[in-house]
């Protein structure tokens, strides 16, 4: 949730004017109300009034800065949501050359979108939606990596609604890598079939692909 309140932005937070029952319009570059910003883009859809998904924290944030509107037992500072339930997915990989190969479970019925998010740092760290997969489809293979890098992935089950996600996946770790290739026998010499020693196997060593 903090991340895409983040990346939908606020401009520069401003404290809550009660008579505003709406975000301000002004030009470009002019102040913006944080409280009315940040509860429109946590809105799901039914309006703000009775409250977003995310109300509770939201009025959290701001009182600790003493930018919120109202009190905490107001019905528009209250977690409120119309979204139907979704399951979270359970997510899981398999890496290539150049590629990483994401799979999960179905989130259920009311999922209609999958996003897939990915950083490159860890799986504390925040995450980006590089991809939408639309349901029912539980796949997706990641082509934008470079061999040898590791990439920290999880999955989120959506309805329509940006606002209807559902808690993301468990934390997927891959590092995409060239496989070697097979070894090949060069040649096969029985040098004495009563010595000790055998017979004799040359063979050139797997490379990959790509070496000389």
């Amino acid at each position: 949730m903090e991340d895409r309140l983040f990346y939908n932005g606020i401009g520069r937070p401003r404290a809550c004017t009660p008579a505003r029952s709406a975000p301000p319009r002004s030009p470009a570059g002019a102040a913006r109300d944080a409280v009315h910003v940040l509860r429109a883009i946590d809105d799901d859809g039914d309006g703000t009034a009775n409250g977003t998904p995310h109300a509770a924290a939201i009025y959290a944030a701001l009182a600790r800065h003493n930018i919120a509107c109202g009190a905490a037992g107001d019905a528009t500072n209250q977690n409120h949501t119309s979204c139907p339930g979704l399951n979270t997915p359970a997510a899981g990989g398999t890496t290539g050359d150049t590629q990483n190969g994401i799979t999960w479970t179905s989130a259920g019925g009311n999922a209609t979108r999958y996003f897939v998010l990915r950083n490159e740092t860890s799986c504390d760290w925040g995450f980006t939606r590089i991809a939408t997969v639309t349901a029912p489809t539980t796949t997706y293979s990641d082509t934008q990596v470079y061999n040898g890098v590791t990439y920290y992935y999880r999955i989120q089950s959506a309805t329509a609604n940006d606002s209807c996600a559902g808690v993301m996946s468990n934390c997927v770790t891959l590092t995409p890598c060239v496989s070697p290739g097979a070894p090949a026998i060069t040649s096969i010499t029985d040098n004495n079939l009563c010595a000790q020693d055998g017979i004799h196997v040359n063979y050139t060593a797997g490379f990959r692909r790509g070496e000389p």
